[in-house]
């Protein structure tokens, strides 16, 4: 993650301090003591365990777990590795050593409570926009939802507002994308493919075709009011002519809707729901 979601490298300390300054200084931009070319960290990181001795077994997940009372004694990988240890600490993503253990898991936002009354559903921006003095509307889209106005349905990308008092817990998790790491050096470029990725769909981008419409139809010209760069994406340099990409706007790199069931997935459905993002992006 060569753009970190900081904005004052002195309130980290330690080896995470250490490591975003080192990474920064050998392939970063000048003056930005925290941002790096995604290309340097990985060799960062295999010397730091090279040094220390550090064993790597690359597994394709948690099979099994073995506990004797409260403690795990063995776990055994999908690929059949087996690994004893006195301690072993679960720095994933998805948590599945905790989970496979029998640890307690709980899936989208927890319920507000008077202990912490910002939990759970926090209402729609429609709902805030409409409550202030005066209304703000004009900062609302003005975009057509659905597919066709007898139906009803609506097109991808949007779902009905939620039936839930605010303050409700719901299943949701924050949506995915893959960050990408993109460039305007001409000795860098690779060339994307020129055909569309496995399941490809018109009707998924329909979103992003009407917001191309709406500012169209408001007079606006690509390349003088409106960017990719600024507009479609969000574009951070992390190295002279090297940018990390992440989401911004209506419609981005977020496939939003897509990983609603990975947390409790099996693997075989994570791999399904992953290669969906990306073909999705790739789209």
């Amino acid at each position: 993650l060569s753009w970190t979601d900081i904005r004052d490298i002195d309130a980290v300390g330690g080896y995470a301090r250490t490591t975003m300054a080192t990474l920064a200084a050998s392939g970063g931009m000048p003056g930005n003591r925290y941002a790096f070319d995604p290309a340097v960290a990985a060799p960062y990181f295999r010397d730091l365990l090279d040094a220390a001795g550090v064993p790597v077994l690359w597994s394709d997940g948690v099979e099994t777990v073995d506990r004797t009372d409260r403690a795990i004694r063995e776990i055994i990988t999908r690929s059949g590795v087996r690994a004893h240890g006195r301690i072993f600490i679960d720095a994933s993503y998805e948590g599945d050593l905790m989970a496979r253990a029998g640890i307690s898991t709980r899936v989208g936002r927890e319920a507000a409570d008077r202990a912490n009354p910002y939990n759970g559903y926090r209402g729609s921006r429609y709902e805030l926009l409409t409550r202030t003095d005066p209304p703000q509307k004009d900062n609302i889209l003005p975009i057509d939802p659905f597919v066709d106005q007898p139906s009803g349905r609506l097109i991808a990308g949007v779902d009905p507002a939620p039936n839930r008092p605010v303050g409700a817990a719901d299943d949701g998790v924050q949506a995915y994308c893959f960050r990408l790491t993109m460039t305007d050096r001409p000795e860098l470029r690779l060339d994307l493919p020129a055909t569309a990725p496995d399941g490809y769909r018109e009707a998924d981008y329909e979103l992003l075709f009407r917001d191309f419409d709406r500012r169209r139809r408001a007079g606006q010209l690509y390349g003088r009011d409106w960017h990719f760069a600024r507009d479609l994406v969000k574009a951070d340099e992390v190295a002279p002519g090297i940018y990390d990409i992440n989401n911004r706007g209506t419609m981005s790199l977020d496939a939003v809707g897509l990983n609603r069931a990975y947390p409790a997935a099996d693997y075989d459905a994570r791999e399904r729901i992953w290669k969906a993002h990306e073909n999705y992006i790739r789209g």
